[in-house]
């Protein structure tokens, strides 16, 4: 006799895995620090603070002039260390346009003072005594922005 065999089976099929954790990536910037929401601009964007540092430039340079005396070599260092620092006038002196006419405006207010700071300088005792000497010749033609 032939037998026949049923097996009925019942239930779900194997359990479904669990779906995968979300994972959410956040970038942050390690080695920048935020910025400061009142950060100066850079001086060539900001005449008027420009022209207050230009002023402030011309009377540490009368000021460096006198304490040099007769010492040309002390004087052309403080000149060209002046100079070194103040490259943004420079940039904008040079470039002329908007920024030069902006530059020029802010220092309206300062005329008067430098005038009288600029005619301190030419008339100081190292301009006279140094009017030979190479390296303080070079340090004030580029003052003048004439290198």
């Amino acid at each position: 006799m032939s037998g026949l065999l049923v097996v009925v089976a019942c239930g779900h099929g194997p359990p479904a895995a669990p779906p995968p954790p979300t994972i959410t990536l956040v970038a942050r910037a390690i080695d920048a620090p935020p910025p400061e929401p009142d950060a100066p601009k850079p001086l060539d964007d900001d005449p008027p603070r420009l022209a207050a540092r230009e002023v402030q430039l011309y009377d540490d340079l009368a000021a460096a002039l006198a304490a040099a005396g007769s010492d040309c070599d002390a004087a052309a260092a403080k000149i060209t260390a002046l100079v070194d620092a103040n490259a943004a006038y420079e940039k904008i002196s040079h470039a002329g346009g908007d920024a030069r006419d902006r530059l020029r405006a802010a220092l309206a207010p300062y005329r008067d003072h430098l005038d009288a700071t600029l005619r301190d300088v030419a008339s100081s005792h190292v301009m006279h005594a140094c009017a030979r000497h190479a390296e303080f010749t070079a340090a004030i033609e580029r003052l003048r922005g004439e290198t």
